[in-house]
């Protein structure tokens, strides 16, 4: 399985401080994923704009995942998830 580092280089213009963030970020998920009772995966946008690669996933141990299969290095193309462009285009959370 590919690691997030390994995803960021290959898939998006991100810097390696900006991978070391995000991987200290990750490392706290299984404590977020329980309290909130959901599953979290990081998105990254694809260098070229075309989509967005998932790169993190954690599920909780506290309540029934959303994911059955990893979706960590599953690509999904600009429009199939419309909240996800809409996060990035807005630089924020959408519900």
């Amino acid at each position: 399985m590919a690691t997030l580092a390994d995803l960021a280089r290959s898939h998006t213009d991100l810097d390696e401080a900006e991978v070391a963030h995000l991987q200290d970020l990750v490392s706290i998920w299984g404590l977020l994923a329980d309290l909130s009772f959901a599953d979290l995966v990081l998105w990254l946008p694809d260098r070229g704009g075309s989509g967005f690669w998932a790169a993190g996933q954690m599920r909780p141990t506290t309540a029934p995942t959303a994911y059955v299969d990893d979706v960590i290095g599953t690509f999904v193309p600009v429009g199939r998830r419309p909240l996800l462009d809409q996060a990035l285009e807005q630089g924020r959370l959408v519900r």
